[in-house]
């Protein structure tokens, strides 16, 4: 069984419509899609778009698939909560110095989002239907990642990389795309992803940011009675982050966080 797994980004799209084009082989049984239900809403139109496109092709409806609301539990699961985003917290270190003062660092809480909400929710989805038959999971990973390529854990599972097969980087892939007359989607993540670098802070939809910035403010809520939890590396509320080059928070004061002027 050959599965295709769809995060919607670019490089996972380019895979998929490449096999869609038998640019790539042999034609995977199925696409699936893990939703942390807090995408961004250019991931939820690509996928439908993709869906669409598969269709006509003849390829099977995209298989999405759910284990829980990443926003909504991060919220919730208080601070044992074992799912965690890697937020950016305050880690105080002694130091052996005459002086006695303490070092203050930027720390970060282990990431164990993604094994929960995309690589477990798709084990699970796919063991509940058909068992453990054996399967080629196809993982859209270009050649920009080469780190990032791992074996299976599961031995009934085996990894295969056809971007990086194909010798393609992250420019390839935007390249095939526009070659062929697909737009270029938004690059696959949550909403308030700490991982986002200042360009994709700025990238956002009002409606997005505003999100982000409320969830900011309410995860340090959630867990006032231990430590500061926040969104962006800065250990800024995100609302007040100053992003390098921008004049963003000058924008959205202007237009009273209504939207009116930039996308």
């Amino acid at each position: 069984m050959q599965v295709l797994s769809l995060g919607g980004g670019r490089d996972s799209t380019t895979l998929f419509l490449m096999n869609i084009a038998s640019e790539i082989e042999p034609k995977a049984d199925f696409a699936i899609f893990a939703d942390t239900g807090w995408e961004r809403a250019g991931t939820y139109e690509n996928i439908a778009r993709l869906n669409t496109i598969g269709l006509e092709a003849g390829f099977p409806p995209i298989w999405r698939v759910s284990i829980g609301n990443i926003r909504t539990e991060s919220l919730a699961g208080g601070d044992g909560h074992y799912n965690h985003m890697p937020l950016f917290t305050r880690v105080i270190t002694p130091q052996l110095r005459f002086d006695g003062d303490d070092e203050v660092r930027t720390g970060q809480i282990r990431r164990q989002c993604t094994r929960h909400y995309k690589i477990r929710a798709i084990n699970a989805a796919i063991r509940e239907e058909y068992g453990m038959a054996r399967r080629v999971q196809w993982i859209g990973f270009s050649v920009d990642e080469l780190a990032r390529m791992a074996p299976s854990r599961v031995k009934y599972i085996t990894h295969r990389f056809p971007l990086i097969e194909k010798r393609m980087d992250r420019a390839d892939c935007e390249g095939w795309l526009i070659e062929h007359g697909h737009p270029v989607p938004v690059k696959s993540s949550c909403i308030g992803c700490p991982y986002h670098t200042d360009a994709e802070w700025k990238s956002l939809s009002p409606s997005e940011w505003e999100d982000a910035c409320q969830f900011d403010e309410q995860i340090r809520e959630k867990h006032r009675k231990n430590f500061k939890l926040y969104l962006h590396n800065s250990l800024t509320p995100l609302r007040e982050v100053r992003f390098r080059g921008d004049e963003r928070n000058d924008l959205l004061k202007q237009e009273d966080c209504k939207g009116g002027c930039w996308t």
